[in-house]
């Protein structure tokens, strides 16, 4: 629903039939990311099995009807012939294109924890994922989660971990620190992508570190506090996130005196300018 309600034409078709459960995964669409907590999850028909190395695979109708999956066949020869009618004459396949520079086979589908954030928008929003609380959507079994191609993820086995890098991009100081490279448009800034870790020097996660673990037990008490409320939330994303920082924002004070505390002892040893493509890894 929430594709068909964002498509643009021609790309305003609805498909409509049965499908094995092998191929339905959850996913969280980048407008349900509030900080510290999630709004909704999202079901998913992908052309993807997982092997047994917990690898990603794609696979065309041709595979599917050859390993037995009929209905994935009639469901995925559909979507390939609409593509072949509406694309570009030089565009890619349909498989091409749900994995873009291998973007969807990449993920780790079955990793345990996701640090989830926005890739645009004024503000920066970020939540944990912990997959293994998520068996199905609404009632139905999926397969597995893979990332929105509108988030940014990062994906670990500690759930501390995932609090604490969660704790430090919503907090006001990094969110204050890419506002100067961040683009520009009508309603102000815009685009987040690689930014919180191009303006902030994030040290990775020790937890033998005092000030690390205050920061990953103050960002998981804002987790729940706010999944009492996150999935009763209405309105619009901006509405929601500023909603979400006004439920814990005296947790936020302690998180940003913490964060500001642990920036200042590891500051950038690179000045990123706007519009630079210098390459700056995660951690």
């Amino acid at each position: 629903m929430e594709a068909h309600a964002n498509a643009k034409k021609p790309w305003t078709m609805k498909f409509k039939g049965q499908i094995e459960n092998d191929f339905l995964f959850g996913t969280l669409l980048a407008k349900d990311v509030l900080p510290f907590a999630i709004k909704q999850y999202s079901l998913v028909v992908l052309p993807i099995r997982i092997t047994q190395d917990e690898k990603t695979k794609m696979i065309d109708s041709d595979e599917a009807l050859a390993t037995g999956f009929t209905k994935a066949y009639d469901w995925f020869k559909l979507a390939e012939e609409t593509w072949d009618k509406y694309r570009n004459k030089d565009d890619y396949t349909i498989y091409q294109r749900l994995n873009y520079d291998s973007l969807l086979t990449k993920q780790p589908v079955k990793t345990h924890y996701y640090v989830l954030y926005n890739q645009s928008g004024k503000n920066l929003s970020a939540a944990v994922l912990d997959t293994t609380r998520i068996n199905d959507i609404n009632g139905i079994p999926i397969q597995g989660f893979v990332v929105d191609s509108k988030c940014y993820w990062y994906a670990t086995e500690s759930l501390e971990e995932a609090h604490y890098l969660v704790g430090i991009l919503n907090s006001n100081v990094v969110n204050n620190s890419i506002k100067p490279l961040q683009t520009h448009g009508l309603k102000g800034e815009r685009d987040i992508h690689r930014r919180p870790f191009e303006a902030c020097n994030i040290p990775t996660y020790n937890s033998e570190n005092i000030v690390h673990k205050k920061i990953s037990n103050i960002a998981i008490e804002c987790h729940d506090l706010l999944s009492l409320y996150s999935t009763k939330m209405k309105g619009l994303t901006g509405k929601m996130r500023t909603e979400s920082r006004e439920i814990v924002v005296e947790k936020l004070h302690k998180l940003n005196e913490l964060v500001e505390e642990l920036l200042k002892k590891n500051p950038m040893k690179m000045k990123r300018k706007k519009g630079d493509d210098a390459q700056i890894s995660l951690f």
